[in-house]
Protein backbone atom coordinates (compact mmCIF):
# COMPACT_ATOMS: atom_id res chain seq x y z
CA UNK A 1 0.00 0.00 0.00
CA UNK A 2 1.34 3.42 -0.94
CA UNK A 3 1.69 6.02 1.74
CA UNK A 4 0.74 9.61 0.99
CA UNK A 5 4.42 10.52 1.21
CA UNK A 6 5.30 7.93 -1.45
CA UNK A 7 2.38 8.68 -3.73
CA UNK A 8 2.13 12.46 -3.81
CA UNK A 9 4.30 15.54 -3.94
CA UNK A 10 2.94 17.57 -1.04
CA UNK A 11 1.58 21.07 -1.64
CA UNK A 12 -1.10 22.97 0.25
CA UNK A 13 -3.48 22.49 -2.67
CA UNK A 14 -2.99 18.72 -2.84
CA UNK A 15 -3.18 18.51 0.94
CA UNK A 16 -6.64 20.05 0.84
CA UNK A 17 -7.75 17.51 -1.75
CA UNK A 18 -6.30 14.76 0.41
CA UNK A 19 -8.27 16.07 3.41
CA UNK A 20 -11.51 15.67 1.44
CA UNK A 21 -10.50 12.12 0.48
CA UNK A 22 -9.57 11.33 4.10
CA UNK A 23 -12.95 12.62 5.29
CA UNK A 24 -14.71 10.18 2.95
CA UNK A 25 -12.51 7.29 4.10
CA UNK A 26 -14.38 7.38 7.39
CA UNK A 27 -17.54 6.23 5.64
CA UNK A 28 -16.53 4.23 2.57
CA UNK A 29 -13.73 1.83 1.61
CA UNK A 30 -12.11 3.15 -1.57
CA UNK A 31 -10.55 -0.26 -2.17
CA UNK A 32 -14.12 -1.50 -2.80
CA UNK A 33 -15.00 1.31 -5.22
CA UNK A 34 -14.80 0.49 -8.93
CA UNK A 35 -16.00 3.81 -10.33
CA UNK A 36 -16.41 7.44 -9.31
CA UNK A 37 -18.14 10.33 -11.09
CA UNK A 38 -17.49 14.02 -10.52
CA UNK A 39 -19.35 17.07 -11.78
CA UNK A 40 -17.13 20.12 -11.73
CA UNK A 41 -13.80 18.32 -11.96
CA UNK A 42 -11.83 21.57 -12.21
CA UNK A 43 -8.14 20.99 -12.86
CA UNK A 44 -8.40 17.29 -11.97
CA UNK A 45 -6.33 17.46 -8.80
CA UNK A 46 -8.88 15.62 -6.68
CA UNK A 47 -8.76 12.76 -9.16
CA UNK A 48 -4.96 12.86 -9.10
CA UNK A 49 -5.00 12.29 -5.33
CA UNK A 50 -7.51 9.44 -5.41
CA UNK A 51 -6.07 7.69 -8.46
CA UNK A 52 -2.53 7.67 -7.10
CA UNK A 53 -3.83 5.90 -4.02
CA UNK A 54 -6.38 3.70 -5.83
CA UNK A 55 -5.16 3.23 -9.41
CA UNK A 56 -7.89 0.79 -10.50
CA UNK A 57 -10.88 3.11 -10.02
CA UNK A 58 -12.56 4.30 -13.23
CA UNK A 59 -13.36 8.03 -13.23
CA UNK A 60 -16.15 9.77 -15.15
CA UNK A 61 -15.49 13.52 -15.16
CA UNK A 62 -18.10 16.09 -16.24
CA UNK A 63 -17.62 19.81 -16.74
CA UNK A 64 -17.96 22.57 -19.32
CA UNK A 65 -15.59 22.23 -22.31
CA UNK A 66 -13.09 25.04 -21.46
CA UNK A 67 -12.49 23.64 -17.99
CA UNK A 68 -12.42 20.09 -19.32
CA UNK A 69 -9.52 21.09 -21.57
CA UNK A 70 -7.50 22.20 -18.55
CA UNK A 71 -8.45 19.04 -16.66
CA UNK A 72 -7.56 16.77 -19.56
CA UNK A 73 -4.17 18.34 -20.15
CA UNK A 74 -3.28 18.19 -16.47
CA UNK A 75 -4.35 14.56 -15.98
CA UNK A 76 -2.67 13.47 -19.23
CA UNK A 77 0.58 14.88 -17.88
CA UNK A 78 0.19 12.85 -14.68
CA UNK A 79 -1.44 9.70 -16.12
CA UNK A 80 -0.49 9.64 -19.82
CA UNK A 81 -2.00 6.22 -20.61
CA UNK A 82 -5.23 6.48 -18.60
CA UNK A 83 -7.11 9.47 -20.03
CA UNK A 84 -9.89 9.01 -22.60
CA UNK A 85 -9.99 12.45 -24.16
CA UNK A 86 -12.94 14.78 -24.57
CA UNK A 87 -12.78 14.37 -28.36
CA UNK A 88 -13.36 10.63 -27.98
CA UNK A 89 -15.60 10.60 -24.92
CA UNK A 90 -18.12 13.09 -26.31
CA UNK A 91 -19.01 10.56 -29.03
CA UNK A 92 -19.39 7.57 -26.71
CA UNK A 93 -22.98 6.38 -26.29
CA UNK A 94 -22.25 3.47 -23.97
CA UNK A 95 -19.37 2.77 -21.60
CA UNK A 96 -17.63 -0.42 -22.69
CA UNK A 97 -15.14 -2.51 -20.77
CA UNK A 98 -11.80 -0.70 -20.78
CA UNK A 99 -8.57 -0.98 -18.88
CA UNK A 100 -8.96 -0.48 -15.14
CA UNK A 101 -8.26 3.03 -13.98
CA UNK A 102 -9.55 4.84 -17.07
CA UNK A 103 -10.34 8.55 -16.79
CA UNK A 104 -13.17 9.67 -19.09
CA UNK A 105 -13.39 13.39 -19.91
CA UNK A 106 -17.10 13.88 -20.66
CA UNK A 107 -19.08 17.01 -21.52
CA UNK A 108 -21.61 17.56 -18.76
CA UNK A 109 -24.62 16.82 -20.99
CA UNK A 110 -23.41 13.22 -21.29
CA UNK A 111 -24.65 12.65 -17.74
CA UNK A 112 -28.17 12.25 -19.13
CA UNK A 113 -27.42 10.43 -22.41
CA UNK A 114 -24.97 7.62 -21.67
CA UNK A 115 -27.00 4.41 -21.82
CA UNK A 116 -25.39 2.50 -18.99
CA UNK A 117 -23.83 5.16 -16.80
CA UNK A 118 -23.62 3.88 -13.23
CA UNK A 119 -20.96 4.48 -10.62
CA UNK A 120 -20.24 3.55 -7.02
CA UNK A 121 -19.53 7.06 -5.77
CA UNK A 122 -20.41 10.61 -6.76
CA UNK A 123 -18.34 13.71 -5.94
CA UNK A 124 -19.04 17.43 -6.06
CA UNK A 125 -16.91 20.06 -4.37
CA UNK A 126 -17.95 23.71 -4.25
CA UNK A 127 -19.69 23.93 -7.61
CA UNK A 128 -23.32 22.97 -6.92
CA UNK A 129 -23.43 25.84 -4.42
CA UNK A 130 -22.74 28.26 -7.28
CA UNK A 131 -25.79 27.07 -9.25
CA UNK A 132 -29.48 27.83 -8.99
CA UNK A 133 -31.63 25.17 -7.26
CA UNK A 134 -33.48 24.07 -10.41
CA UNK A 135 -30.16 23.31 -12.13
CA UNK A 136 -28.81 21.39 -9.14
CA UNK A 137 -32.05 19.41 -8.81
CA UNK A 138 -31.84 18.46 -12.48
CA UNK A 139 -28.32 17.09 -11.98
CA UNK A 140 -29.34 15.30 -8.79
CA UNK A 141 -32.12 13.46 -10.63
CA UNK A 142 -29.41 11.54 -12.48
CA UNK A 143 -26.99 11.35 -9.56
CA UNK A 144 -29.70 9.82 -7.36
CA UNK A 145 -30.40 7.14 -9.98
CA UNK A 146 -26.84 6.40 -11.06
CA UNK A 147 -24.93 6.29 -7.74
CA UNK A 148 -24.90 2.91 -6.00
CA UNK A 149 -23.00 3.54 -2.74
CA UNK A 150 -22.03 6.99 -1.54
CA UNK A 151 -22.00 10.71 -2.31
CA UNK A 152 -19.58 13.40 -1.14
CA UNK A 153 -20.66 17.04 -1.25
CA UNK A 154 -18.54 20.00 -0.17
CA UNK A 155 -20.91 22.98 -0.21
CA UNK A 156 -22.22 25.95 1.71
CA UNK A 157 -25.30 24.16 2.99
CA UNK A 158 -27.05 27.35 4.07
CA UNK A 159 -26.73 28.69 0.53
CA UNK A 160 -24.35 31.18 -1.08
CA UNK A 161 -24.81 34.93 -0.73
CA UNK A 162 -27.58 36.45 -2.86
CA UNK A 163 -26.45 38.70 -5.72
CA UNK A 164 -27.72 42.27 -5.66
CA UNK A 165 -28.23 42.19 -9.44
CA UNK A 166 -27.98 39.72 -12.29
CA UNK A 167 -24.30 39.30 -13.10
CA UNK A 168 -23.09 40.32 -9.65
CA UNK A 169 -21.23 38.00 -7.29
CA UNK A 170 -23.53 35.47 -5.63
CA UNK A 171 -26.66 33.62 -6.69
CA UNK A 172 -30.21 34.73 -7.41
CA UNK A 173 -31.70 31.81 -5.49
CA UNK A 174 -29.46 29.97 -3.02
CA UNK A 175 -29.18 26.19 -3.12
CA UNK A 176 -29.30 24.84 0.43
CA UNK A 177 -29.45 21.51 2.22
CA UNK A 178 -33.19 21.14 1.65
CA UNK A 179 -32.55 20.97 -2.11
CA UNK A 180 -29.88 18.28 -1.69
CA UNK A 181 -32.22 16.26 0.52
CA UNK A 182 -34.99 16.63 -2.05
CA UNK A 183 -32.79 15.65 -4.97
CA UNK A 184 -31.10 12.73 -3.22
CA UNK A 185 -34.35 11.12 -2.15
CA UNK A 186 -32.90 7.60 -2.10
CA UNK A 187 -29.97 8.62 0.10
CA UNK A 188 -29.53 9.30 3.79
CA UNK A 189 -27.38 12.17 5.06
CA UNK A 190 -24.92 10.07 7.02
CA UNK A 191 -22.61 12.85 8.23
CA UNK A 192 -22.27 16.63 8.10
CA UNK A 193 -19.06 18.23 9.38
CA UNK A 194 -17.43 21.63 9.17
CA UNK A 195 -15.32 21.79 6.03
CA UNK A 196 -11.56 22.09 6.34
CA UNK A 197 -9.75 24.09 3.70
CA UNK A 198 -6.27 25.12 4.79
CA UNK A 199 -5.06 27.57 5.88
CA UNK A 200 -8.59 28.58 6.96
CA UNK A 201 -9.85 26.08 9.54
CA UNK A 202 -13.05 27.99 10.38
CA UNK A 203 -14.92 27.47 7.15
CA UNK A 204 -18.60 28.27 6.51
CA UNK A 205 -19.02 25.30 4.19
CA UNK A 206 -19.69 21.68 5.10
CA UNK A 207 -18.39 18.27 4.16
CA UNK A 208 -21.33 15.89 3.87
CA UNK A 209 -21.47 12.19 3.13
CA UNK A 210 -24.63 10.49 1.89
CA UNK A 211 -25.30 6.76 1.78
CA UNK A 212 -27.92 4.99 -0.28
CA UNK A 213 -30.82 4.00 1.94
CA UNK A 214 -31.78 0.38 2.34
Amino acid sequence: TLSLHDALPISLSLLNYYIQYAYCCQFIDFDKINSLAEIGSGSGKQIEVIKKLHPNIDFYLFDIPPQEYVCEQYLKAVFPTSVISYRIARNISKIENTQKGSIYIFPVWKLSTLENLNYDMFWNAASFQEMEPKIVLNYLTFVNQQTSKGIFLYETMTGKEIAANVGDHGVLNPTNISHYTQGLKDFVLYDQSNAVYLPNINHVSSFTFWKRGE
